[in-house]
């Protein structure tokens, strides 16, 4: 029986000797890269992280010693030791386990992270309430991998460290987010990193430093981990890593191997599309800039890195200062595109209403992986931008119907002068219908039988469903979430006639929402369904368990035509 077969615990683990844990630490390398491979995944990330996840189970006692992983993306050796090794198998998918520490799934999994730099926070907090109640445990948090290039961190280690709280806080130097690192704090934890600076700016913070020293080698791990065990003040272990250690690829490509995803067949993806576009329209227009949040692979954006040096920003994981610097650039007369993710946009919501909306600057927003997300579970969801971009004062949201139509949407973007969201799902499929209107903010019907119900459908996914069923009815693109197109809904807003409202997001707020306000102030004859997202967590890890829950479906939207017809031909007898 193999090592990794014996161990189903922190316990198990105990029980090895150094050498017994080397060797299960090259098991778990081996396990991690396979499963990846298949399932989709973090893949470098994590095996840069294998041999201190082992010291840290080793020494500590989990789950009362309470250890985060910032992220959550380095935590699949703590998932394998903790007594997943069976579903980690089905990682991402359903049945298995989620990508990110999940308090769902196991009370080792101290917190439910998903998002980056939120670990240190996370870590006094648990650490306040252990200390109010008089208990006795270690708090560890886990950082890096980019987490120190987010403003959340120094929020924390300013509080940690004023405060002078007992945490420990290890250091996971590896010299990358995704892509590698950036700014001036990236030069703290180089190559020459020593107590001349690392050492230095956590002492300057309030805490005790130690390190640097070999976070790959686990028996130095474990020794200096036994050393700081019960400390009753902040301190810092740095700890330096190959990120993608014992796979060649991943370690002379670890930006490309971070995360592993599958494209579906028959599919573009959009984060492709708008990368080529952007470096043909900057080929064109000197004043387009392009921005990201440590993502420039992720949004598309490598070949605008590439090409374009000076008018490509890579700000790390501050998508809060990536909207106000786009915000700055248009004030300054660019014309700013930030590609950014729908669930990672999400944390510069302040500023889209502050610094964009309210000055009305010509900000471009391309939010990419919006609407449901298969896999990556509940912390990653892109639900949630339709309502908080809408909300915004000044704001357009478009949603585009295939790759030709995002396209154009770039195009015309160029001459725009208000902020602007593009909102797009990861794929879309290939060869899908043209649309002839020029004009974004207008709708167009996909499919017009001057039939009595109208289907109103947001974004590719909605469309391709809407043209897939097999009963009469007209299908609109409707393109422009805001502004909505009322010269189309007030021609809808009829009796006898059913509009559907579809979108990929959650109702709250919504689409739907906008939809049904505008024909109440019109004064309602119509009747309305609208189908989306209700107000819940959304952690499945099916595409289509989550579009079976939520009515969005071929067969629901079947029934609920078939039901109204046959209620409109009772009224009628």
């Amino acid at each position: 029986m193999s090592l990794l077969e014996c161990v189903n615990s922190p316990q198990d683990l105990k029980k090895l000797s150094v050498d017994q844990l080397k060797l299960y630490a090259k098991e778990v390398r081996a396990y991690i890269t396979d499963v990846v491979n298949k399932n989709g995944g973090h893949l470098s990330s994590n095996l840069g992280a294998v041999d201190f996840t082992i010291a840290l189970h080793y020494v500590f006692d989990c789950p009362n010693d309470k250890i985060v992983f910032d992220v959550g993306h380095q935590s699949y050796t703590h998932k394998l030791i903790t007594g997943r090794r069976n579903k980690f198998a089905l990682l991402r998918s359903e049945g298995g386990v989620s990508g990110y520490e999940n308090m769902k799934e196991s009370d080792c999994d101290a917190f439910t992270t998903g998002h980056s730099s939120t670990s240190l926070s996370v870590a006094m907090g648990l650490a306040k309430a252990r200390d109010l109640q008089d208990k006795k445990h270690d708090v560890i948090a886990v950082v890096g991998d980019g987490a120190l290039t987010g403003g959340l961190s120094y929020e924390g280690l300013n509080n940690i460290g004023g405060a002078g709280v007992g945490i420990i806080v290890v250091l996971n130097d590896n010299g990358m987010s995704i892509s590698e690192n950036v700014g001036s704090i990236s030069s703290c934890f180089g190559n020459q990193s020593d107590k001349q600076n690392a050492g230095v700016f956590f002492e300057n913070m309030g805490f005790e430093y130690f390190g640097p020293i070999d976070g790959n080698d686990i028996e130095k791990c474990i020794t200096a981990l036994l050393k700081l065990k019960g400390s009753q003040k902040p301190v810092v272990l740095h700890l330096k890593t190959k990120k993608g250690l014992g796979y060649e690829q991943a370690e002379n490509n670890a930006e490309k191997y971070h995360g592993i995803e599958h494209t579906e067949a028959n599919c573009g993806k959009f984060s492709d599309l708008v990368g080529k576009t952007l470096v043909s329209m900057a080929e064109k227009d000197r004043s387009v800039v392009a921005i990201t949040a440590a993502m420039a692979l992720g949004t598309g954006l490598s070949d605008m890195r590439e090409k374009f040096p000076e008018r490509f920003f890579d700000v790390g994981i501050a998508e809060q200062h990536a909207v106000t610097m786009s915000a700055g650039l248009a004030t300054g007369g660019l014309k700013p595109y930030f590609a950014v993710y729908s669930t990672f946009l999400q944390r510069a919501y302040d500023q889209i209403l502050h610094d964009i909306g309210i000055t009305s600057a010509p900000v471009r927003l391309l939010v990419d992986k919006s609407g449901v997300v298969a896999s990556d579970g509940a912390t990653h969801q892109g639900l949630y931008d339709i309502s908080f971009l809408s909300s915004a004062p000044n704001m357009t949201v478009l949603s585009p119907a295939n790759g030709e139509e995002l396209n154009k949407m770039l195009y015309w973007s160029l001459s725009y002068d208000k902020p602007l969201a593009i909102r797009y799902p990861k794929n879309y499929l290939l060869g899908g219908k043209s649309y002839k209107t020029e004009n974004p903010l207008c709708w167009e019907y996909a499919k017009n039988s001057n039939n009595n119900v109208t289907i109103l459908a947001v974004g590719n996914r909605m469309i391709d469903l809407a043209l897939q069923l097999n009963c009469e009815c007209d299908v609109v693109n409707a393109r422009c979430i805001k502004p909505l197109d009322e010269k189309i809904l007030t021609s809808l807003n009829e009796p006898d006639r059913l509009i559907i409202t579809l979108e990929d997001g959650v109702l709250n707020g919504g689409f739907g929402s906008a939809v049904l306000s505008f024909l109440n102030r019109q004064g309602k004859k119509c009747e309305i369904i609208s189908l989306g997202f209700s107000d819940e967590v959304w952690d499945e890890l099916s595409m289509t368990v989550s579009l079976e829950k939520s009515g969005l479906t071929k067969g629901n939207l079947e029934k609920i035509i078939s039901s109204y017809r046959a209620n409109c031909e009772k009224i009628l007898e």
